[in-house]
């Protein structure tokens, strides 16, 4: 699996988190690490967001839907009050980002 993870980038297993586990964690107040494959509405309950979009399920297919391009790393951009920084993503796919909630 690694090797293939290592060509592929990552593959969820039964080994890996579950219902939402680990998907967004508070690295401060209004400062949140969010994997690409994080559910829309599991953002939503968490942020107290209202990302919705019949089309996609993820917040990495909302992302790449809204700007009709995947993000490179280190990518800034703003989504109503919400700052995005992309932490890690490769050509098919967000796996990591920063949300930061604007006051």
């Amino acid at each position: 699996e690694m090797i293939v993870e290592q060509i592929l980038g990552d593959i969820e297993d039964e080994h890996d988190s579950v219902d939402g586990e680990h998907e967004i964690i508070e690295l401060a107040p209004n400062n949140y690490r969010v994997k690409g494959l994080c559910r829309l509405n599991t953002l939503n309950v968490m942020l107290g967001l209202n990302w919705i979009d019949e089309k996609v399920e993820t917040v990495n297919g909302f992302l790449v839907k809204f700007l009709g391009r995947v993000p490179v790393i280190g990518e800034v951009f703003d989504y109503e009050t919400i700052k995005i920084e992309i932490i890690n993503s490769n050509s098919r796919k967000i796996d990591l980002l920063l949300i930061t909630k604007k006051l």
